[in-house]
């Protein structure tokens, strides 16, 4: 077993823009680089789809670019034999009251939601957030309709509330948010992920 650990977004696509202008792929690449150097010291087996601020898409407009990339994403994560992807993102709303990390994973894949349900766990233990819980989204999701893997998006928080922008951006906040990824990623190559069926 492996995990591919995704910095969502990157090079000409920055992703959401916080309130102090910073893009949300910086702050997804810092907590991916943390992780992975957390899961090597472990032992995990990881792979990367970006280890800096690169798209891994081509093409002549940013919509090419972002399905390309995309695309790329997926095709790594069905080709790394028996993985799981955990997908780091941050989210933005317009009210800024909204606030906390948020794990989503395809509809209809039972170890997709057992995944994001002890993700969004230990995230909420470690950052010591709460109020959200896991949620399915449409199949239309490029990423985990096509990963071919038990996979999940984990919005880390929200770069539209100014408070936890400033956690999102503070290397103590993003080294627990690594942990937690991190830490599930070991007990996904340990125990593995068993849905009951």
């Amino acid at each position: 077993a492996a995990v591919v650990l995704d910095a969502g977004h990157g090079g000409e696509d920055g992703g959401a823009v916080g309130l102090s202008g910073t893009p949300e792929k910086d702050v997804n690449l810092a907590v991916t680089l943390r992780a992975r150097d957390l899961c090597r010291l472990m032992g995990v087996p990881v792979t990367l789809t970006r280890d800096a601020d690169r798209s891994l898409g081509q093409g002549r407009t940013l919509r090419e670019i972002k399905t390309s990339d995309l695309e790329a994403r997926a095709r790594l994560c069905r080709e790394t034999e028996g993985a799981v992807l955990i997908s780091v993102h941050q989210n933005y709303y317009p009210d800024r009251a909204s606030r906390g990390p948020q794990v989503f994973y395809r509809a209809d894949s039972a170890a997709g939601a057992l995944l994001a349900a002890r993700l969004q766990g230990r995230i909420e233990r470690f950052c010591g957030t709460g109020g959200r819980h896991p949620m399915p989204l449409p199949n239309e999701n490029y990423l985990l309709a096509n990963a071919g893997r038990p996979a999940v998006v984990a919005e880390c928080g929200f770069l539209s509330n100014p408070e936890e922008e400033r956690l999102l951006l503070s290397p103590d906040y993003q080294d627990k948010l690594a942990f937690a990824v991190a830490a599930e990623a070991l007990e996904c190559v340990t125990v593995g992920l068993e849905t009951g069926r």
